[in-house]
């Protein structure tokens, strides 16, 4: 049994909260009864969080990452695809192995760098926009997710102990990712990163 996007449950109260009802459902069809695997796929890694901590669940479930491609394989797929060595690095310098991004390049390769350049510059302007918003808005948060995006600039991964605001908003508006076993937060995608180093640049 595969579910996916389970998040949208997380805080829904049928006698409780239902999640915990759903996993425990989960728990029966695969460890008492044996009539399936279940998979509760994700793209909300504080939900995962929420899950992985849960104490009900130790040992009751295990949880592994399906990442991004690495850039052997990304380079090597834009490749087979007819794209230049020097085509599939510019790709990837914009997009890293996230293979949404390299899927849709096949469709820009008449304006390969405009569309990489204008995608980036798309996804700054909203992090701009967000970050100044803030700023007027709520001072307190702005200065914290400011001071931790501002981690990023010469990091691409930042040690991660605690979910507080600033971390909570980076992770819902898919800026940052969290991995809660290995507890670090790093940008969701290369684009992402860009971004970040880009609007700290203005805002700042």
């Amino acid at each position: 049994m595969i579910i996916d996007e389970l998040q949208v449950v997380s805080d829904l109260k049928i006698d409780g909260l239902l999640i915990y009802k759903l996993f425990n459902f989960f728990v029966r069809l695969t460890k008492e009864t044996r009539l399936s695997h279940v998979f509760v796929v994700t793209s909300d890694s504080l939900f995962i969080e929420k899950v992985y901590n849960e104490a009900m669940l130790q040992g009751r479930v295990d949880y592994f990452l399906v990442d991004d491609f690495d850039k052997e394989t990304s380079l090597k797929f834009l490749v087979s695809q007819g794209f230049t060595n020097d085509e599939a690095e510019l790709v990837w310098s914009y997009f890293g192995g996230k293979p949404v991004y390299l899927v849709e390049a096949l469709k820009h390769r008449e304006e390969l760098k405009e569309w990489c350049e204008g995608t980036l510059e798309d996804r700054t302007s909203w992090l701009v926009l967000s970050l100044n918003s803030m700023r007027r808005k709520n001072p307190e948060l702005f200065r914290d997710v400011f001071t931790l995006l501002n981690e990023f600039i010469d990091r691409e991964i930042v040690k991660c102990n605690e979910i507080d605001d600033a971390v909570f908003w980076a992770v819902k508006n898919n800026v940052l990712f969290f991995d809660p076993r290995k507890r670090f937060l790093r940008p969701q995608g290369r684009l992402e990163l860009l971004a970040i180093r880009r609007a700290l640049d203005e805002v700042g």
